[in-house]
């Protein structure tokens, strides 16, 4: 493997541990932590808290379920159950999915479902996607199901493919709506929307920006790169108006590449960067035909952006087919310019019982624990874990 910038990982407690035989629970990260920033709690009135409500004071770092546990004899939900038994075939129901947090007031976290290959008539929409709102059971089964079908009606998004990656924005609460961002892959109905939803009855596409579209980082982008196979929201908040940085992966466009994106609420993209192996700081992370960009999961802390991108169709030189791989960027939150960048592959000794042909490692990548106070030295001096999704491997 390359020399990867110039950062060095390093692993450390995260602060929770995981024991065989006993319940993971998630602990609310929006406690103050020793050496964090004080916050302005006027700077940020009006400012939407991803899965949250509107804040009145100072907003929380991060994301944070609501409730999460894993109990015994968990209840589990298939097509054949009476929820899902809506849920239209061959829709593609599951590519993408994302906490919506607690939208019912139940105590349990709630789930949006991307469903990229849902169709429409009268007029048709074939293939425009939707996105499903799935209120959970205390035991871990889906209690309700609403279709959030913002694509119905709108022939321009036949082909587009919208729910074949989720991020939430905003959840609902006291003023705020339901804000989700959705990606569409389709080479010319696809792109990138914004979904607003104050009901899910109410659900409709705000804005849409196209693969065509000449503002994306790097200019417009066509032909099948799957452009929106990934979206992360990379921004603390989402403000009404300013709107937030976001990135967008497009895993066929060249070796794969990530377009991160400056976005008013509007949709308009006032600047970026566009990651590849042209980007100073990964000429020697991303090569080779692999998919960069298939997934994306995206951290923010103290100025720095940190995402954590999959490459499942990566090549470990000389011995594996589509081995598949990860790389860990850290970002100018400010500049947008690459800090250090890592690649990881079944080259590292803790990862290399996963390499085989066609593993497809990266497929989807989560973050499970979050950074500690700050940084030294521009590296990474705090503990970090995530999800890494395989496709394709048998067991």
């Amino acid at each position: 493997m390359g020399a990867a910038g110039t950062g060095e990982a390093r692993e450390e407690s995260g602060g929770a541990s995981i024991e065989a035989g006993c319940a993971l629970v998630a602990a609310p990260w929006g406690a103050d932590r020793a050496g964090s920033p004080a916050v302005d709690a006027e700077a940020v009135r009006g400012v939407y808290q991803p899965h949250g409500r509107r804040l009145a004071s100072s907003p929380s770092p991060s994301p944070v379920p609501a409730s999460l546990a894993i109990v015994d004899g968990p209840e589990e939900s298939d097509s054949g159950d009476a929820a899902l038994s809506s849920v239209p075939g061959s829709s593609a129901f599951g590519t993408s999915v994302a906490f919506a947090g607690d939208l019912d007031s139940d105590g349990v976290d709630d789930f949006l479902v991307g469903a990229p290959k849902r169709s429409f008539s009268s007029p048709t929409v074939s293939n425009g996607g939707t996105v499903f709102m799935c209120y959970m059971a205390s035991g871990g089964g889906v209690r309700e199901v609403e279709e959030l079908a913002f694509a119905e009606g709108d022939a321009s998004l036949g082909g587009g493919s919208f729910g074949s990656s989720i991020a939430v924005v905003s959840g609902w609460g006291l003023e705020s709506p339901l804000l989700f961002l959705t990606g569409g892959t389709g080479s010319s109905g696809g792109g990138l929307g914004l979904v607003s939803a104050p009901t899910a009855a109410s659900a409709a596409l705000s804005w849409r920006i196209a693969p065509g579209s000449a503002a994306w980082p790097g200019g417009s982008v066509s032909g099948n790169v799957m452009l929106g196979q990934a979206v992360a929201f990379l921004s603390p908040t989402w403000h009404p108006s300013e709107g937030g940085v976001v990135a967008v992966g497009a895993p066929k466009l060249g070796w794969g590449s990530v377009l991160v994106c400056r976005l008013a609420a509007d949709g308009t993209i006032s600047g970026g960067v566009r990651l590849s192996t042209a980007t100073e700081g990964l000429e020697s992370v991303v090569d080779s035909s692999m998919a960069f960009g298939a997934a994306i999961a995206s951290q923010h802390n103290h100025g720095v952006f940190l995402l954590m991108v999959g490459a499942p169709d990566f090549d470990r030189p000389g011995l594996v087919n589509q081995d598949g791989a990860v790389v860990l960027i850290s970002l100018n939150a400010t500049t947008l310019g690459v800090i250090t960048a890592r690649r990881f592959d079944t080259s590292l000794p803790k990862l290399s019982p996963f390499g085989q042909d066609l593993s497809g490692f990266g497929s989807s990548v989560e973050w499970l624990g979050r950074h500690g106070p700050g940084y030294r030295d521009g590296r990474q001096a705090c503990g970090w874990s995530q999800w890494v999704g395989h496709e394709g491997r048998s067991g």
